[in-house]
């Protein structure tokens, strides 16, 4: 097979031309549903587990809805202007309405990333709170779970009579998929919450993750369970999820109830995401998707982690990934100053940090596989994590150890950061 495409790299692209075996792993294609605004609109009508949304807001109740930060694709300047409409309609004024920008432990961000993410007609219609993990006196304690998790939550939700959560869902390498809980954990809770909630994805028995978590796992999951018991704590009235295509526009959703709804929304999610393969390829050659998917390297590990399981132990991967915004956390490099995996880990298990758990999952792979890098990033960069660094994929599958026989298989994932290979019976 002979293939000739671009493959999304930042804000551009970058041409790949290959022959031989060579197969394109995406998600099954869907036909075109309905607009937007209509799944989004029917999604306050028709809810899951719960009234219609219009029906169980009191007027004049304080109300937050909670949305992603930039580093999220969710379809929120659609949905958004609707959910506020659909709000005031049933009685809220717009001074009543605070937008809850969910940060977790990410940066601040700047007021055109805000407009992005909201629209200028809402950013100058409503309050917009930015979320900050670290800021103790918008925090408040609502309780601990089971496993010990200290649950501090954005003093704006908490403060609001009527709740909404809103995401996207997606596989996710840990929690299992992304959404509905998500939102609280990590989204609009304290550092201290966050780090104690993810350190779970250890195995208390021995060196390694826990063997229930992975993308797609959510019973016995013990991140999941506690951001869900967590959640438990301090209930949204409402959720409304998106699911997107892999180009990013909105093609389903569920919305109501927040375990309910995320859960049909995890079925819809796997559906959409899934990609059968048969047999593991000898290199695999994947895209993020663009921007903002590859903006940096914390975010471009969930693309490297995806591709891994396509690859055979001793393949190669040629990742692209332009990572524009650098590393992502100045605390993400150093954790290369380890000399292997399981010495990072100890120190981890000791104080976890969520980039040190980031590093790890790089580290890991990089141990296993053949990674090559296409990237803004400086040469010693890339090499200081395990990756070998190329200027083009001519020179990456140049570098390949396992593109030199014609026998070989080649993958091509466009959309690696959306994508979970699944082996035929899996």
């Amino acid at each position: 097979m002979k293939i000739d495409m671009e493959l999304a790299y930042g804000k551009g692209t970058l041409p790949l031309k290959i022959e031989g075996r060579v197969e394109l792993v995406t998600p099954p294609s869907k036909p075109p549903g309905k607009d937007p605004a209509s799944i989004i609109k029917n999604l306050f009508k028709k809810p899951l587990a719960s009234p219609p949304l219009r029906e169980i807001i009191r007027p004049g109740s304080k109300t937050a809805l909670v949305v992603s930060d930039h580093t999220r694709v969710t379809g929120s300047k659609v949905f958004l202007p609707l959910l506020v409409k659909e709000v005031e309609e049933a009685g809220v004024s717009s001074r009543d309405i605070t937008i809850i920008i969910a940060t977790r432990m990410h940066r601040s961000l700047k007021r055109g990333e805000i407009e992005d993410i909201v629209g200028k007609d809402i950013m100058d219609a409503v309050e917009i709170a930015v979320h900050d993990a670290e800021k103790e006196r918008d925090l408040v304690y609502v309780g601990t779970t089971s496993r010990g998790t200290p649950v501090k939550l954005n003093k704006h939700y908490m403060e609001a009579h009527f709740k909404v959560l809103t995401g996207s869902i997606v596989y996710h390498y840990f929690a299992g998929f992304g959404g509905g809980r998500k939102s609280i954990i990590p989204g609009i809770a304290s550092r201290d919450t966050i780090l104690a909630n993810h350190m779970l994805v250890f195995d208390p028995a021995r060196e390694g993750v826990h063997p229930k978590v992975y993308p797609g796992s959510l019973e016995g999951n013990p991140v999941h369970e506690d951001m869900l018991e967590s959640t438990h704590l301090a209930p949204p009235d409402f959720i409304l999820n998106t699911i997107l295509d892999i180009k990013g526009h909105i093609v389903d959703g569920v919305g109501g109830n927040y375990e309910r709804a995320h859960l049909a929304g995890c079925h819809k999610a796997k559906e959409t995401f899934s990609a059968p393969i048969k047999e593991k390829a000898d290199l695999v050659i994947a895209s993020c998707g663009g921007h903002p998917k590859d903006l940096n390297m914390i975010q471009i590990q969930k693309t490297l982690f995806n591709v891994s399981r396509a690859v055979k132990e001793g393949g190669t991967i040629i990742l692209l990934a332009e990572c524009s915004g650098g590393m992502g956390s100045d605390r993400f490099l150093h954790w290369f100053d380890y000399p292997d995996p399981g010495k990072a880990e100890k120190v981890l298990r000791k104080k976890f940090e969520l980039n040190g758990f980031t590093a790890l999952s790089v580290m890991n792979i990089c141990r296993k596989n053949q990674v090559i890098f296409l990237s803004q990033l400086p040469d010693e960069t890339v090499r200081k994590m395990g990756m070998e660094p190329a200027k083009n994929l001519e020179e990456a599958l140049q570098k390949s150890k396992n593109n030199q026989n014609k026998a070989s298989l080649t993958y091509i994932i466009p959309w690696g950061s959306t994508t979970v290979p699944l082996m035929t019976g899996i």
